[in-house]
């Protein structure tokens, strides 16, 4: 199970046999021990120091995440004894024949799945311009085995993200969350307030994986390396962004989310600025993605992605990205 926490001022502690979330004295939610796989805590959160013991005994990850779900820290026991896995993944990462013939398949997923959702919206929308699109967006998925190094994939990548959010846009059906364009660091309009919200669920998702298969998430071969930035987990969430933007469609065309679930700051407030979703809209949004991960199996599906790469990596398999059903 992972337990979210975004009550502020709340303490984490143990008593009898169970993982008890206080506030003051009372205790306002409780698990049993053995239930909680994962706790991710956002903002003024307190753990005592009998339950890290306990998480980091049993490998319970802990996850510390602003207020606003930046990413803050990681609490967890022993790194995988898998060395020699990473010690591959080195080698591969100089490889350049291996790296553009990995990253074609982060990009072919990540394309194909964009076209499918795009595609299933546009069966009711039947909109000329999607269609056009996705035309668009087959040329360049054909064009994919023609480009001869990273860099010229990750142009042609970078061309198609610009085509999909266009369309993506086009398949919005609350004026609430239009969008003229992908923004982020900060995110400038509620429906990039949800989108970056949803890839932040999914980064920890696949960078859990990672950890737990014994790789390197700082080393990827698609996305260049840079200080602080897990480049593999970024490789792997490419073929998963579409499912993101399928949560959020439903978010913002069921009219699940209002104007009222976001904080629009300025500059001068928190030390910060643009438009984030209050506590109430993460819980509305969080209870969707965790919707994904039991009713469509997400989480297992991304470990089985990352076993595959590490199977690619060790030469027993090629790797081939997860499709979403036509």
């Amino acid at each position: 199970m992972i337990v979210y926490l975004l009550e502020q001022g709340v303490e984490v502690a143990r008593h009898r046999g169970r993982i008890v979330v206080k506030l003051g004295d009372e205790i306002i939610r409780s698990y049993p021990e053995g239930s909680v796989e994962r706790l991710i805590v956002f903002g003024n959160v307190r753990l005592t120091p009998q339950v890290i013991s306990y998480f980091l005994k049993k490998g319970v990850e802990v996850l510390f995440l602003s207020a606003n779900g930046t990413y803050r820290g990681r609490l967890q026991g022993r790194f995988s004894k898998n060395v020699e896995l990473r010690l591959l993944q080195y080698e591969r990462f100089k490889d350049s024949s291996f790296k553009l013939s990995v990253s074609k398949e982060f990009v072919r997923g990540k394309i194909r799945n964009s076209i499918t959702l795009l595609q299933r919206y546009n069966w009711d929308i039947k909109s000329e311009e999607i269609r056009n699109i996705c035309s668009k967006l087959r040329s360049l998925l054909m064009r994919i085995d023609f480009c001869e190094t990273v860099d010229s994939l990750m142009g042609l990548e970078g061309a198609s993200a610009n085509l999909y959010f266009k369309a993506l846009n086009l398949c919005v059906k609350n004026e609430i969350f239009t969008f003229p364009s992908r923004s982020r660091r900060p995110p400038e309009d509620p429906a990039n307030a949800v989108l970056s919200f949803l890839y932040t669920l999914l980064s920890y998702t696949v960078e859990s994986s990672v950890y737990k298969e014994g790789l390197d998430p700082y080393v990827g071969f698609f996305h260049a390396i840079d200080y602080g930035r897990p480049s593999l987990v970024l490789d792997l969430m490419e073929e998963f962004r579409p499912l993101m933007d399928r949560i959020f469609l439903k978010l913002s065309n069921k009219k699940m989310l209002l104007l009222g679930d976001f904080r629009f700051l300025q500059y001068d407030e928190e030390d910060s600025s643009g438009v984030y979703l209050t506590f109430e809209g993460m819980k509305k949004v969080i209870a969707e993605f965790q919707e994904q991960l039991k009713k469509r199996s997400l989480g297992r599906i991304i470990d089985r992605q990352v076993h595959l790469l590490a199977k690619t990596i060790k030469g027993e398999e090629r790797y081939t990205p997860y499709l979403l059903r036509a």
